[in-house]
C-alpha cells in the first residue's frame, strides 16, 4: 500500500528489533513494538497489530514509561474498536488512556477522534458527531483552520452528519472543506 512504505517501514522495524535483541538498551524496545504494531494495522494486519500491541502495552507499564502507555492504550483502542469491532475492549482501552491525556489538548483531541471512531462503528452516529465536534473544537484551539488535521476533523464530523441523514448539512459543510483542501493541497493532491 502506498507505494511500498508501509512494508519499508516495517522491515527497518523488523532491524531495529534485531538491534535491541542483542541487548542494547532494553525500555526503547516499547517504542519498537509500538511502531511495528502500528505498521502492521496499515498493513491491515489487525490481529497480528493487536498482539504487537499489548506486547508495547506491557513494555511500557513495566518500564513506566506514561507517553507509550498513553499512545499503546490509544492505539489499540483504534485497532480492536474500529477494525476487529471489539468496541467493548476498546472503550477499556478508551479508560486507560483517558488519565494519561489529560492537560494535553492534541492527545484529548486524537483519544476524542479514535472515541468518535468506535462509536461510528457501533451505529451510535449522534454520540460519534459530539466527539468528533469536541475533537475538532480542540484542534482548532491549537492550529490553523487550514492545518490538514484541523481539515480531517471537518470531514469526520461530516461523515457523522451523512450517517444520521443530516445531507443538507453535511453537503454545505463538505462544499467548504473541499474548496480549503483544494486551495491548501492544490487541485492535483491524491487525497
Amino acid at each position: 500500500r502506498r507505494a511500498g512504505r508501509y512494508q519499508a517501514a516495517q522491515a527497518a522495524l523488523d532491524d531495529a528489533e534485531a538491534i535491541l535483541a542483542e541487548g542494547t538498551y532494553e525500555p526503547a524496545r516499547t517504542e519498537v513494538r509500538l511502531f511495528q504494531g502500528v505498521g502492521l494495522a496499515h498493513l491491515g494486519e489487525f490481529d497480528a497489530a493487536e498482539a504487537v500491541l499489548l506486547d508495547a502495552l506491557r513494555l511500557a507499564l513495566h518500564w513506566r514509561q506514561a507517553r507509550w502507555i498513553r499512545d499503546a492504550a490509544m492505539q489499540l483502542m483504534s485497532v480492536v474498536g474500529t477494525r476487529l469491532a471489539k468496541t467493548d475492549l476498546a472503550d477499556h482501552y478508551g479508560r486507560v488512556a483517558q488519565g494519561l491525556v489529560e492537560g494535553d489538548p492534541r492527545a484529548e483531541a486524537t483519544l476524542l477522534g479514535i472515541e468518535a471512531h468506535v462509536r461510528m462503528r457501533q451505529g451510535a452516529f449522534a454520540e460519534a458527531e459530539e466527539l468528533y465536534r469536541a475533537s475538532l473544537g480542540r484542534l482548532e484551539s491549537l492550529l490553523e483552520a487550514d492545518d490538514p488535521d484541523v481539515i480531517g476533523a471537518r470531514s469526520n464530523v461530516v461523515n457523522a452528519m451523512r450517517s444520521q441523514g443530516k445531507f443538507s448539512d453535511a453537503a454545505s459543510e463538505l462544499r467548504q472543506i473541499l474548496d480549503l483542501r483544494t486551495r491548501v493541497l492544490g487541485p492535483s493532491h491524491p487525497d
